[in-house]
C-alpha cells in the first residue's frame, strides 16, 4: 500500500476513536450524589494504604 492509503487508514481509525469520546460542555459536574455510594468502611483510612472508589461508566 502507498503512503496515501496508509494515511487514509490512519484517518479512519483515528476518527473512529475520536468519535467514541463523549462531548462535554462547560457546566460543572454534580458530585454530591456520589456521596451515598461509599460504604462506611471505605470512608475511613485502612492501614498504610488508601482506598479509592471508582465509578466506571461508558466504554472501558
Amino acid at each position: 500500500m502507498g503512503w496515501k492509503q496508509w494515511l487514509a487508514v490512519g484517518v479512519v481509525i483515528g476518527g473512529g476513536i475520536l468519535l467514541q469520546i463523549p462531548g462535554h460542555d462547560a457546566a460543572p459536574m454534580d458530585h454530591g450524589s456520589d456521596e451515598h455510594a461509599l460504604m462506611p468502611s471505605m470512608a475511613e483510612p485502612q492501614g498504610p494504604f488508601e482506598t479509592v472508589a471508582l465509578n466506571v461508566t461508558g466504554m472501558t
